[in-house]
């Protein structure tokens, strides 16, 4: 949604895809496609016009193939996904989160080689997981309090993707987006809890085995592929700067032209699409 009304006020058209049935409450001025991944005709019909597509993992799910087969068919000549800074490009991956993101990046180059990848840490949002705990007593059971990471709030990810969509200069790039703060688990959880309930504290929490039933005082529980990464940076500062090009920046910033790209127009001279943002289920 962020994504979408940062576009719109950069004056472009904006077409939200949707698997779902229900309206996702679109602001105004954006086109909702719906779109059925058992029906072919109906994804090639939301990306028709399009100039640039917006991949997100989580709405997508097994068929970034397709999709990207259709944006092709398309002519949609951008393409930027919203992937993990997990990922490793030296063929390596030690956590299943980034060998998860990797497979789905090799999808979308092997469709659009010159694709843009947002490598982002961990949403600024996830904190929210822990608000049950905090108003049922004020303490926050997890496992790795004291690994530490770098959390984006998620407009900034959506400006960063906004100017990545829109400017020139990104083609192939993999960016690494963090928040400017390291922050351990723990001294995260402090400022969410609400006054009355005093100083918000946190209990380590074993991590959850694969196989095995979490403690029933660590709910919800977290996939071991989580806890493999919070256990690499416990006492450890987190990755803040990019590893590939220049970060396009959580603020908005010029094209190397000085200026934006100018979205391209149809036949007739109206506007086309500048991003299928594949974001609602």
């Amino acid at each position: 949604m962020i994504l979408v009304t940062g576009l719109l006020a950069e004056g472009v058209p904006v077409r939200a895809l949707t698997r779902g049935s229900a309206a996702p409450g679109l602001p105004a001025g954006a086109e909702l496609a719906r779109w059925d991944p058992g029906r072919p005709a109906t994804l090639a019909a939301a990306l028709a016009g399009t100039t640039a597509v917006f991949i997100n993992v989580t709405a997508v799910g097994g068929v970034v193939t397709e999709l990207m087969d259709a944006a092709s068919r398309a002519g949609t000549g951008r393409a930027v996904m919203l992937s993990s800074l997990t990922v490793r490009d030296n063929g390596a991956q030690p956590y299943a989160i980034g060998a998860h993101h990797k497979s789905i990046e090799d999808q979308v180059r092997a469709f659009a080689p010159a694709a843009t990848f947002l490598r982002c840490g961990g949403f600024a949002a996830n904190a929210l997981a822990w608000a049950p705990m905090i108003r049922a007593g004020g303490v926050v059971r997890a496992p790795y309090p004291g690994a530490a990471t770098a959390p984006i709030a998620e407009r900034d990810i959506a400006a960063a993707a906004v100017r990545v969509l829109l400017d020139d200069g990104h083609a192939g790039a993999r960016y690494v987006l963090t928040g400017r703060q390291s922050l351990t688990r723990r001294s995260r959880c402090r400022p969410s809890a609400p006054r009355s309930a005093g100083n918000c504290g946190s209990r380590s929490c074993p991590p959850r085995r694969s196989g095995g039933p979490p403690p029933p005082t660590c709910r919800p529980p977290r996939p071991p592929t989580c806890c493999g990464t919070w256990r690499s940076t416990w006492g450890a500062p987190p990755r803040c700067p990019p590893t590939s090009g220049r970060s396009p920046g959580a603020r908005r910033s010029p094209s190397p032209s000085g200026r934006s790209s100018t979205p391209p127009a149809s036949a007739d001279g109206s506007a086309r699409p500048v991003a299928a943002a594949a974001g609602y289920r």
